[in-house]
């Protein structure tokens, strides 16, 4: 099964279930974690500017779904770092 998805910021990912070396999969959660990381940075930003703006329930629900996401990102990353040892 091959299954792919463009998000509205013009990149792709390849979703395919086909067997993967071990070291292809750490390198894919690698990239995922920085990805996540940089989209989490990225929400920062837009709530910060919808601070500026006077939006500030916008604001708080954004830094509510920040949290979320790095509760997220750290649980990616251990499952990094296990697989990595």
């Amino acid at each position: 099964m091959h299954l792919e998805h463009e998000h509205d910021y013009g990149h792709t990912h390849d979703h395919s279930h086909t067997a993967a070396p071990r070291d292809e999969l750490i390198a894919l959660m690698r990239y995922m974690v920085g990805h996540n990381v940089s989209h989490t940075n990225e929400l920062k930003k837009l709530a910060h500017k919808l601070a500026h703006t006077g939006d500030s329930e916008a604001c708080a629900q954004i830094l509510d779904a920040v949290q979320d996401y790095e509760t997220g990102n750290q649980k990616l990353a251990a499952s990094l770092d296990q697989l990595q040892k």
